[in-house]
């Protein structure tokens, strides 16, 4: 078995896991947006402090990050605030 993704140690969710038997399912759903996939992901995240405006308009552009030494910039992205008590999300 293997898994479709992965969750890092301060996430939760669903893990799934499979078989090569099903690689065209894999790629679909690691790599959504390629291959002709439909599937698209979703991610909620949940703060304790604030996320000033400037940073999530860098988010929906997509972003530059460096990931193992190397700059990549991100796709843009849907993000949305939301507000329950105090909490940011």
């Amino acid at each position: 078995l293997i898994p479709i993704g992965r969750l890092d140690k301060f996430s939760s969710g669903l893990l799934l896991l499979t078989t090569m038997a099903h690689a065209n399912l894999i790629a679909k759903l690691v790599r959504p947006g390629e291959e002709g996939s439909s599937i698209t992901k979703g991610y909620q995240v949940t703060l304790s402090g604030s996320v000033p405006d400037a940073v999530l308009e860098q988010m929906r552009s997509g972003m530059e990050i460096v990931v193992r030494k190397s700059s990549v910039t991100t796709l843009p992205c849907i993000v949305e605030r939301r507000r329950s008590g105090n909490q940011e999300k």
